[in-house]
């Protein structure tokens, strides 16, 4: 027959999405007839689905395995109301202890040869049916099982589940899938349309069996601990027989076995529960004469209870003919003791005997005992020996004008399990805000304070190990009056060191009675939160907290910050020494007296703000002086714009800078701390640098000096800038006179404005910048000479000049000498003579930088040779600096050879490097003139003077190239990039980088370049 193609919608997991199976129509039609063609009668029911749930096991006695239940649950459907189920069942192989159809119990009904059980459903439809089975075992030679007839289902499957460790399954009967999860113990089969469901597995081979002629020595060691006891137990076993492959031990419940060596002779161990717990342990061969093993267990306390008070040793004994020796040892942790037992059959032996019999011991037992046989019951008490607790402690005082507050701090090196409350002797009128103990775990004590000047805490867990307790409290700050230091002291303990240091807040002072010295660095002598340090006293090391009588001995006539009129003539005059510790804290025998009276300086300041360029950025300076009478202070603080808060102070030693921005805030904190509190005047300068950013463009940063109501501001403003006039927009701002005693910060701050600040900010920003016409000048007149034998020279010269509005410029020329042409950016020009001699060239432009270029001839003075001393005249611009003249002179070669070196000469390498440095600050220049320039006009100068840019760069990169550099050149780049000379040193290739890097700038500025 023609095989069918059927399609079972599955989910991503592979399981059926619904209960339909979709069938091609050929195949449909042909079930539907011949569902047609059988009578209802002949249906009676059809089981859709089974699925069988068993459970496998080992069996206890003899740990074999065993199917110990299985349930069956069918979906059937009937048609017939009254229909008879009939499931193929054998009581051979099963039997059945509960049937439920539908969620309600019904009778078995085993047919008359109990190869089936009928069940009859009253009304036509699904039914779900459950089937409570125990099948029978079935076993050979070779393998153990189950084999069941079942009934046929168009859908089986089984789900198994079992021990992980089982043998291979095997699963005769099923027709799909067999799908193994040995991490959770669970097979699943797809058992099909099978009429039977068979297990099998493989039955273990028989397995050795103990030696009856069998001894054993034993040795066990107690590792105690408070909470937990290590049990470490090494049997030796012996064979007078058979040889040894398998021993038995028996343990006590109490003790968990813990995992076995890897090089341990044991290759699989069995417990069996129980009192005792029954261990049957299998060894990886036969060994003829002995073994040795080595077995741990965890013994912990009984439920309910945090620790061991007591140790009733627990059994472990071998399985064995005869025991020989018994030998048994415990260490106990530092600090815990016990008594050893008194009984006849128990023999006290030397720790260090037992040491060596036990082998590869790092140290011996506290105690071992020789025990006469495996039942002899031993107990050993457990109790703590004190412990001297030793307790390094420091105290805090910050002291304020209205309280003081205390933070007490006491680290312990050791605590005692047993102790749940710690007492100190405390300041009367103390009030405790916080107390805390930390140690393993941190908990919040509850402090009970009497009155008196006793404090005790209670601890609502134990402690372990190491530990901190830390007190926070206040007083009453007693004002005008004199007390004791403040003391908090942890009472019976011993002290490894006590710590007092007082600091004190802005609004108090505080003097020591008699006065201490006293010398923290700066770095320690300020606390964000405490404020300034004025004192930092340590008791000498022999001091210890002594017992409640004896302080209140001291109490009764010692001042103190709640009784401060009391007398004590002797604590006047401590014996006080400077300490040697790094920290400078002092050592006396007793703390000194304090007295706290109010601050109230009177301050009166002034400030002054210094704005000054530099390069193309600016600079802020800030002056602040302060006059403080009637007290001191101990640190300004000054709201600045976020812009201007990196600053550091000008030749101030000692003095502490910081700056604090807060996300989100619109201005910043610079808060000035000298080393010392500040009395009567105090002056200090502040400098920073501002964005840097075009230098038409600033704002002059508003410092405002914070908690002083008596200010003089003023504000410095530059009014000349690189030959320009500045015109400021301000407002908030007065002109007026600086303070006679005022220094400059900036040396070439010559023109400048001078304001006062009247309101409560003000603002200052550039309006306006205009060239003036005195500050034309000539960057680089460049001359270069010929000279000939019969007396006739020639000269052309080059003038960068800077016109500064000028509509021309005015030459002298030297007598005998006739101009033959004169250029301005490439463009020739009339020569215009003067009528009080000389010549004007005009220009092209008023505001751009201009390149005037001469040719002429003169007449000389000499006949055939140069004379020894010759000199050379050229034009030369009238009423307009010259700022550098560039001479080449050029004659016979015969005849200047024999010419020395004259002062000045110059290679031409330096020669050229100052034609571009001329060109290049001419061109920065027209940056600054942009603006008032138009923009053809703009872009055609530039073109110009780039072409010359480019030509004087590519001259001096071929000369970089071949290294030919001048001998006598030196490195400095930041002399070649700053200085008006800046060639006359420099580094050629980084000198051209600096150039290059200026010019795409400038480019980038005037948004024009080459074409």
């Amino acid at each position: 027959p023609t095989p069918f193609r059927v399609y079972i919608p599955l989910d991503e997991d592979g399981q059926p999405t619904n209960d339909y199976v979709y069938l091609p129509r050929p195949f449909y039609d042909t079930l539907a007839k011949q569902a047609a063609a059988t009578p209802d009668s002949e249906r009676g029911f059809q089981i859709v689905s089974a699925d069988y749930e068993g459970q496998l096991t080992r069996r206890v006695d003899d740990d074999s395995l065993s199917v110990s239940a299985l349930t069956a649950t069918y979906r059937i459907m009937t048609f017939a109301a009254g229909a008879e189920i009939v499931l193929p069942l054998r009581r051979a192989q099963t039997s059945v202890t509960a049937l439920q159809l539908d969620g309600l119990p019904v009778s078995i009904n085993w047919d008359a040869e109990a190869n089936s059980i009928t069940v009859n459903a009253d009304q036509p439809g699904e039914h779900r049916l459950e089937v409570f089975m125990q099948p029978r075992m079935q076993s050979d030679e070779v393998t153990a099982g189950i084999e069941l007839a079942v009934p046929a289902a168009a859908r089986a499957r089984l789900s198994l589940s079992h021990p992980g460790d089982v043998p291979e399954l095997r699963f005769p009967s099923a027709i799909g899938s067999v799908t193994r999860r040995l991490e959770i113990g669970e097979t699943q089969v797809e058992l099909g349309a099978a009429s039977r469901l068979a297990i099998q597995w493989p039955l273990p081979k028989a397995e050795p069996k103990m030696p009856t002629e069998l001894s054993a020595d034993q040795y066990v060691w107690l590792q105690v601990r408070p909470t937990s006891v290590l049990v470490e137990a090494r049997v030796k076993f012996r064979t007078s027989g058979a040889p040894i492959r398998v021993v038995q031990m028996r343990v006590d419940p109490r003790l968990n076995p813990l995992p076995l060596d890897e090089d341990s002779p044991v290759v699989d161990q069995r417990v069996t529960e129980g009192d005792p717990r029954q261990m049957r342990l299998l060894l990886d061969r036969d060994y003829e004469r002995e073994v040795s093993l080595r077995l741990q267990f965890l013994w912990e306390p009984a439920a309910g209870e945090a620790e061991f008070h007591s140790l009733s040793l627990p059994r472990i004994s071998p399985v064995v003919k005869q025991v020989g020796r018994y030998w048994l040892a415990a260490s106990l942790p530092t600090g815990m003791v016990t008594s050893e037992p008194v009984d006849d059959a128990i023999e006290p032996l030397d720790p260090d005997s037992f040491a060596a019999s036990w082998g590869e011991a790092n140290s011996s037992p506290t105690l071992a005992f020789a025990l006469a046989g495996m039942d002899v019951p031993i107990s050993l008490p457990l109790r703590r020996q004190a412990t001297p607790i030793l307790a390094d402690q420091q105290l805090d005082i910050s002291i304020n004008a209205r309280v003081m507050e205390l933070t007490y701090r006491a680290q312990l090196n050791a605590v005692s399990l047993d102790r749940f409350q710690y007492r100190f002797d405390v300041p009367r009128g103390l009030e405790i805000q916080s107390a805390i103990v930390r140690s393993d775990v941190t908990q919040r004590v509850r402090p009970a304070l009497d009155g008196e000047g006793h404090l005790t805490i209670f601890l609502s867990e134990r402690l372990r190990g190491e530990a901190v307790i830390q007190l926070v409290g206040t007083l009453p700050t007693p004002l005008g009056k004199t007390f004791e230091t403040p003391s908090i002291r942890l009472l019976d303990v011993s002290t490894a060191g006590h710590r007092t240091r007082v600091y004190r807040q802005s609004d108090v002072s505080v003097q020591s009675q008699p006065a201490m010295e006293f010398a923290a660095d700066s770095a320690v002598a300020w606390h964000a939160k405490l404020g300034r340090m004025v004192l930092d006293w340590v008791a000498p090391a022999d001091q210890t907290s002594e017992a409640d009588d004896a302080a209140e001995a001291v109490e009764t006539n010692t001042p103190t910050a709640s009784n401060p009129t009391a007398s004590n003539p002797t604590a006047a005059t401590p014996s006080a020494t400077k300490s040697s510790s790094p920290d400078a804290a002092i050592e006396a025998a007793a703390p000194p007296m304090l007295r706290v009276t109010q601050n109230q300086p009177r301050v009166r300041a002034r400030m002054v703000t210094e704005l000054a360029p530099l390069d193309d950025a600016w600079q802020a300076s800030l002056e602040v002086l302060v006059d403080v009478a009637g007290g001191f202070i101990d640190q300004l603080r000054l709201e600045v714009p976020p812009q201007w808060s990196d600053v550091a102070a000008v030749d101030a030693p000692g003095v502490a800078i910081e700056s604090r921005m807060a996300a989100g805030q619109s201005r910043g904190q610079i808060v000035i701390r000298p080393a010392e509190p500040i009395r009567g005047e105090f002056r200090l300068r502040l400098r920073g640098d501002l964005p840097a950013t075009s230098v038409d463009i600033v704002l002059v940063p508003d410092a405002t000096l914070l908690g002083v109501t008596s200010v003089d501001r003023y504000v410095i403003l530059p009014t000349d800038l690189q030959r320009k006039l500045i015109s400021w927009e301000i407002s908030g701002l007065r002109e007026t006179e600086l303070p006679d005693d005022y220094v400059f910060a900036h040396e070439q701050l010559k023109s400048h404005g001078s304001y006062q600040v009247i309101g409560q900010t003000f603002q200052a920003k550039i309006a306006h910048v205009e060239r003036t016409q005195s500050a034309a000048q000539v960057r680089l007149a460049d001359i270069a000479v010929r000279w000939k034998p019969d007396g006739e020279w020639f000269g052309s010269a080059a003038y960068d000049l800077e016109p500064a509005g000028r509509k021309q410029c005015a030459f002298q020329a030297p007598a005998d000498c006739r101009i033959i042409n004169a250029v301005v950016d490439d463009l020739p020009v009339r020569v215009i003579p003067q009528p009080t001699g000389g010549f004007a060239i005009p220009l092209g432009s008023r505001d751009l930088p201009q390149r005037i270029e001469i040719v002429f001839t003169c007449d000389g003075q000499w006949q055939g040779k140069m004379e020894r001393s010759t000199s050379f005249v050229a034009p030369m611009p009238i009423d307009i600096p010259v700022e550098r003249t560039l001479w080449t002179v050029i004659g016979e070669p015969s005849d200047m050879a024999r010419r020395p070196q004259l002062p000045g000469t110059v290679s031409a390498v330096r020669q050229e490097a100052y034609r571009l440095e001329s060109v290049s600050s001419l061109i920065d220049l027209a940056a600054d003139v942009a603006a008032e320039s138009g923009g053809a006009e703009l872009d055609n100068w530039y073109r110009r003077w780039s072409q010359r840019l480019a030509r004087s760069q590519s001259r001096l990169d071929r000369w970089a190239s071949a290294s030919t550099l001048d001998p006598t050149s030196s490195t400095n780049a930041a002399d070649a990039a700053n200085s008006a000379d800046s060639v006359d040193t420099f580094d050629l290739s980084t000198f051209l980088e600096m150039v290059r890097t200026k010019q795409n700038a400038i480019s980038e500025r005037l948004r024009v370049g080459e074409e």
